[in-house]
């Protein structure tokens, strides 16, 4: 099965937000692709996600969350939908695995029992290294995802960048 579909984005970049974290914003994006998705106003507004999707009715149905998570929220969100029966799909993007550690003690120690339910990948900080190298103020990206590897030509050049799944509990 295949998609194509020329899609424009906006993203604006956070004064305090790295370029590392604003190109794996756009990778986290790319990856999770699909109707409804948009970036939400995260990193200005502390209680929203970084990546989301609604429903007709405004009721979340995504939750993206990229780099250093608020455990609290996330649990929050988690708890919410539990008592509403309501599904949201959620993932974490890392930079690494000392993150997932770090994320995984802190998910119990706010009592949450399912963190199975949070999907988790990493993106690996080097990979990203080329998008910030070839940094321009607009880009067109083309990318064709196969597996969990993405194939990206920005701005002319051809880019490679895996995005692993995270598999079991630490």
């Amino acid at each position: 099965m295949g998609l194509f579909e020329k899609v424009r984005l906006k993203t604006p970049r956070h004064p305090n937000e790295t370029l590392e974290h604003f190109y794996a914003r756009l990778v986290a994006f790319t990856h999770a692709y699909g109707p409804g998705l948009m970036f939400s106003r995260g990193l200005f507004e502390p209680e929203e996600p970084t990546i989301w999707a609604k429903d007709e009715l405004g009721n979340i149905t995504r939750w993206i969350e990229v780099g250093d998570v608020d455990i609290k929220k996330l649990s929050s969100v988690l708890k919410n939908a539990q008592r509403c029966r309501r599904q949201i799909d959620m993932a974490v993007y890392f930079f690494g695995a000392s993150e997932i550690s770090r994320f995984y003690r802190e998910l119990r120690s706010v009592g949450l029992k399912e963190p199975y339910k949070v999907k988790l990948f990493t993106i690996e900080s080097d990979e990203l290294q080329p998008f910030i190298t070839s940094e321009q103020s607009s880009s067109n990206w083309l990318v064709t995802i196969l597996d969990d590897t993405l194939y990206i030509v920005c701005n002319g050049n051809q880019l490679s960048l895996r995005v692993k799944p995270v598999e079991g509990v630490p």
